[in-house]
């Protein structure tokens, strides 16, 4: 853990740390659409989950040929393979993923936790950019193939017929949940598209609009700094003038942010320096612990001074929301490798917490809780994710304070040690 200069020299106390896992996290209003469609799908009695389960042994030895195939589908659409970006390991886990989802889905029980496990996996293709035609074809295959190792297995026709039509009801079903997923998501990038046109319309006009007196202001900072020349108490005056046009200039810019492109610098990087170089940006409070859990050796390709505004914002708004009293602020790295491989990003705090009825807005542009917010901070920590691929949440803690996340499906490596 590091520790930043100027902070009490207090370490926390593990044994009653505040922040617990990543997995405390609500889910997202699209996540919580695909979940409540999802319920509407999985439906098997108890003589149909029964069948289901007397398949397992019949799979059992054909997984590698089942799993094979279904990726050399996958991979056979050069978007798909853009998408991935397979490597040989990444496939092995790829492949043992889609081994354990067949095997759960045939194993049961189909619960409401079924349900969700599901739709997470239904997210993550959507997340990583999996084109939604090549999930259909190989899951038509997987069907296909499926068939084709019961009818070698089963020589009672009915019988062949009964658990086919039972398969084709659970992959129906897997297939539907996938979708929904899909849906779910064009349904949230429309919306959003409409409101981030008008929201980029305004800010075009703000920034052309202001761009020439930021720059007459600056022009005649630098003639002053000139005239007020070992005049320390001038100097003070015209660096806060600075400052302040600085922070006009940045609110321009976070205002443009979420309606720009995608497009991102991706490079190589350690995680720990990142997130360091990001909190000395930040001017940190005494009375304020903040420490960084993130392995040392942890790197992923991203687009660092993205990440880097994005964790800035992150910590500016939990200093902001533990206000002048002292509190902890932790920032966490680490890599997970369900259902895709990615890599998790949290800041939480031991401040008051989102408003409950704000958590599903917190994101959205313009929208604030704090008397001196642009309400644009959480919107570019929220496109930030977005040209990553990735998706980020909000949620109190069980006791007090807030913790944001962001998860962004992209290569990651890690030590084993």
């Amino acid at each position: 853990m590091t520790r930043v200069a100027g902070l009490p020299s207090l370490a926390p106390d593990r044994s009653r740390d505040p922040f617990p896992p990543i997995e405390a996290c609500p889910p997202t209003t699209r996540r919580a659409r695909v979940e409540g469609r999802s319920k509407q799908t999985v439906r098997f009695d108890d003589e149909q989950a029964a069948t289901l389960r007397t398949l397992l042994p019949l799979l059992e030895p054909h997984w590698a040929r089942i799993v094979d195939r279904f990726y050399e589908r996958i991979f056979a659409d050069p978007r798909a393979h853009a998408a991935m970006n397979p490597r040989a390991e990444q496939v092995d886990r790829l492949k043992a993923a889609l081994v354990e989802w067949v095997r759960s889905g045939l194993e049961g029980p189909h619960d409401e936790e079924f349900t969700a496990h599901r739709a997470r996996v239904g997210l993550a293709h959507v997340r990583i950019g999996l084109p939604r035609h090549s999930m259909v074809a190989a899951i038509h295959g997987m069907r296909l193939d499926i068939r084709e190792l019961l009818a070698s297995e089963i020589s009672d026709r009915g019988r062949l017929l009964d658990v086919c039509a039972i398969v084709d009801r659970f992959l129906d079903t897997e297939l539907a949940t996938l979708l929904q997923a899909y849906e779910a998501d064009s349904e949230e990038k429309l919306r959003r598209r409409e409101r981030l046109a008008t929201i980029g319309q305004l800010a075009a006009t703000i920034g052309h609009d202001l761009r020439h007196p930021f720059g007459v202001i600056e022009s005649s900072l630098f003639i002053m700094r000139k005239q007020a020349s070992g005049d320390a108490r001038w100097l003070a005056h015209i660096d806060k003038i600075a400052r302040q046009v600085d922070t006009c200039k940045r609110i321009v810019s976070d205002l443009l942010d979420p309606a720009r492109s995608n497009n991102t610098q991706r490079t190589h990087v350690e995680i720990r320096p990142v997130l360091e170089e990001a909190v000395a940006l930040v001017p940190i409070p005494r009375q304020i612990d903040l420490s960084i859990d993130a392995p040392d050796s942890l790197t992923c390709a991203l687009d660092s001074g993205l990440i880097q505004r994005a964790i800035i914002n992150l910590v500016t708004n939990s200093i902001r929301a533990i206000g002048d009293r002292e509190g902890r602020v932790q920032l966490q790295a680490r890599c997970e490798e369900k259902p895709v491989r990615m890599l998790w990003l949290s800041v939480l705090d031991d401040g008051p917490g989102f408003p409950p009825s704000m958590i599903p807005l917190s994101f959205e542009p313009l929208i604030t809780t704090h008397a001196q917010g642009s309400g644009l901070g959480l919107a570019m920590v929220k496109s930030v994710a977005a040209r990553h691929g990735g998706e980020v949440r909000g949620a109190n803690l069980p006791d007090r304070g807030a913790r944001v996340d962001l998860f962004l499906p992209i290569e990651v490596s890690e030590p084993t040690a």
